[in-house]
């Protein structure tokens, strides 16, 4: 941030206050889940929503404005088992769910920003690049022709990977310990999979990867200009923030990411933490609604991505709980905070939700969780549900 520039005076509660608004956690959109479109238009999509199983569409319906809980249930399952909404290895290599008509920009908005980056967005792997012949995007580019090459009908994970491996040079491969084999690197296989034109299915609990139809051969960006466009919804959805916050989103550096940074940005202080916001979104931060409200979020919802998280949850025993090594539970949001962690435990059509709470809870609080483990309940096709509230 410039020395010379002074930051604008940001208070916490307004950041939280937007974000909610913004993400459309208060339901105030006026969306009717009765019309499918509905379900696209949520903001959060322009980013996609991390998550398989029951998190995404969790996270869907909590911002969907309907009659009941069973409207955006089957809102949401509408749209998933339909052909507008796919589920896809994007940021970070990570299955999120999209818009269909947003993947080819997605697609080029991933897209390493340069050589020394897409060496690095391969962790430990990256060495075997750096060390071959390949031109690192130019090996980019030999495992997604390879992908689309050899994954021309539905496969499973593993049968991709067999496939694929078979048809790659040795620089984009190498001897994996777990598997005891040899294989294309686990982040580059997933990397090449959106640009290669592949969605993700779950056939009877098995990962299956599938060719989307009418895919046109990707193209590398000449310039960063989908990139840009989603650090600039990072810091609609999530900001304000730092160029290193919203890299992360990429899995990249802040010295990589400049080159994709977006303009019309003003310097803001939170609390000691100066960072950037969009000029154009100042008057929607200022004139956030206080958030009154209680809701069950999932595992990696969109109000949890942010890399902001001491300011977002200060407590640092109460961050471990809620960001885990393996196993995220979800978070317990009241009006704006995150007040504990949720998990949910199913018996046939019976579900348990148990409660965590890092302080008590009031009697308002408790009685809106009942209300809202309707809606996972309903989402799980369970007929029962049970919320245990720890002391």
């Amino acid at each position: 941030m410039a020395a010379d520039r002074i930051p604008l005076e940001i208070d916490r509660r307004q950041v939280l206050a937007h974000r909610v608004h913004v993400q459309g956690l208060d339901r105030a959109d006026g969306l009717s889940a009765s019309r499918a479109r509905d379900v696209q238009k949520l903001a959060i999509l322009d980013l996609g929503v991390q998550g398989s199983g029951g998190a995404a569409p969790l996270a869907l319906a909590n911002r969907l404005d309907a009659a009941s809980h069973g409207a955006r249930s089957e809102a949401v399952a509408a749209q998933l088992d339909g052909d507008q909404l796919v589920t896809v290895w994007s940021l970070r290599g990570s299955p999120h769910v999209h818009r269909r008509r947003d993947l080819a920009r997605m697609a080029q908005g991933v897209w390493p920003l340069s050589g020394r980056d897409a060496i690095d967005r391969l962790g430990g792997n990256g060495a075997v690049l750096d060390a071959s012949d390949l031109d690192p995007l130019d090996g980019y580019q030999v495992a997604i022709d390879a992908m689309a090459a050899t994954v021309t009908e539905p496969m499973t994970k593993a049968q991709a990977s067999a496939a694929v491996t078979r048809a790659l040079p040795e620089g984009l491969k190498a001897f994996c310990k777990p598997c005891g084999s040899v294989h294309v690197f686990e982040s580059l296989f997933r990397m090449s999979a959106l640009p290669a034109g592949l969605e993700l299915r779950t056939e009877q609990r098995t990962l299956v990867l599938a060719p989307m139809e009418g895919w046109a051969p990707f193209t590398p960006p000449s310039r960063p200009t989908q990139a840009r466009h989603l650090m600039r919804s990072y810091l609609h959805l999530l900001g304000p923030g730092t160029e290193r916050e919203a890299a992360a989103l990429l899995g990249t550096s802040a010295g990589e990411v400049a080159a994709a940074w977006p303009g019309a940005l003003v310097a803001v202080r939170v609390g000691a933490r100066e960072c950037w916001f969009a000029e154009g979104d100042l008057d929607a931060l200022r004139s956030a609604p206080d958030p009154d409200l209680v809701r069950l979020l999932p595992p990696y919802d969109p109000y949890l991505r942010g890399w902001d998280r001491d300011a977002l949850v200060p407590e640092r025993a109460h961050q471990k709980a809620i960001w885990r090594a393996i196993g995220n539970p979800g978070a317990v949001l009241v009006d704006g905070e995150v007040r504990g962690t949720w998990r949910p435990k199913a018996n046939g059509k019976r579900l348990k939700l148990t409660v965590t709470p890092f302080a008590k809870l009031s009697k308002r609080v408790t009685v809106a969780l009942d209300e809202e483990a309707e809606l996972v309940a309903a989402l799980r096709g369970a007929t029962e549900v049970d919320l245990v509230v720890e002391t």
